[in-house]
């Protein structure tokens, strides 16, 4: 239904601008899973980043390390300047967060083995690289200056969609008033002949904020008026209001937003039947 991507995606590259936090050693997923965590600390009083219910998947001592972890994390956070403990909290929340979204733990993680081999908090912080804390301090430092001081304060994240909760799960970064926006930590592999790298988001990424706008209830959800990107490595953001954004992807057409919402719940409804209908026969 909205096809129209590549022109949008080049806008965004231009726009981004030269990378100021460069990838290194550590794990790039885990990197960009932190970045979440770290500003939800940074920007929520109460932020909660795992509380996922007990499953063959969620352990109960994961739900135990994640709650103590998150204790943690909001009572170091003042002190994070001169301690790295506020950063490994993160990583391994991010680890634990990791579990969550890809449906199994990995049995040879160094997570793993530290949880099996029940060898305490210290034991786990120390899976945290060197190069995972001198990221996050990096992205940190950029966000404070290129994001948080332009978020509104009523911020929630992270964000669930009660009105499809029962066809898709599906949580957003966080929505600042209006504003949803999803932070992307990633960046194009180094241009052969200058070494340059560049935030070029996918077509599946476009879709993805799409998405979640339109599972938005205008009636009971969160009022999502524009949705956007923050490209976390170049300290840029990238929004757009709503009907603006349907337009844009639909080839210049015009899309009454509401008569778009209607139709992509019609779509996870049927999708969610079809698997439905698979399973019990």
């Amino acid at each position: 239904m909205y096809p129209a991507t590549l022109e949008l995606r080049r806008l965004v590259r231009a726009a981004a601008g030269d990378i100021i936090v460069h990838p290194g050693d550590a794990n790039a997923g885990t990197v960009g899973t932190a970045f979440d965590i770290l500003s939800g600390f940074l920007l929520i009083d109460d932020y909660v980043p795992l509380n996922p219910p007990t499953s063959h998947v969620w352990r109960p001592v994961y739900g135990l390390i994640a709650q103590r972890l998150t204790e943690y994390a909001h009572e170091d956070k003042a002190g994070r300047a001169t301690d790295d403990d506020f950063y490994r909290y993160i990583w391994v929340l991010a680890e634990l967060a990791s579990i969550v979204r890809g449906g199994h733990a990995n049995p040879d993680s160094a997570l793993e083995k530290a949880v099996r081999d029940a060898a305490g908090i210290d034991a786990l912080l120390g899976i945290t690289p060197d190069d995972g804390i001198r990221q996050l301090r990096e992205l940190e430092a950029v966000a404070a200056e290129h994001l948080y001081p332009h978020l509104e304060p009523a911020r929630k994240a992270p964000v669930a969609f009660p009105a499809v909760r029962d066809l898709v799960q599906a949580e957003a970064d966080i929505i600042a008033g209006d504003m949803l926006l999803d932070f992307k930590s990633g960046t194009s592999a180094p241009h052969q002949t200058t070494g340059a790298r560049a935030f070029f988001p996918t077509s599946a990424d476009i879709y993805q904020i799409l998405g979640y706008a339109l599972m938005d209830d205008p009636d009971d959800g969160y009022g999502i008026n524009a949705v956007g990107f923050y490209a976390a490595r170049f300290g840029h953001s990238s929004v757009w209001e709503l009907p603006q954004l349907l337009g844009i992807t639909a080839g210049g057409h015009a899309v009454n937003v509401d008569a778009a919402r209607a139709w992509f719940r019609s779509a996870l409804e049927a999708d969610y039947n079809a698997v439905l209908s698979n399973i019990m026969n």
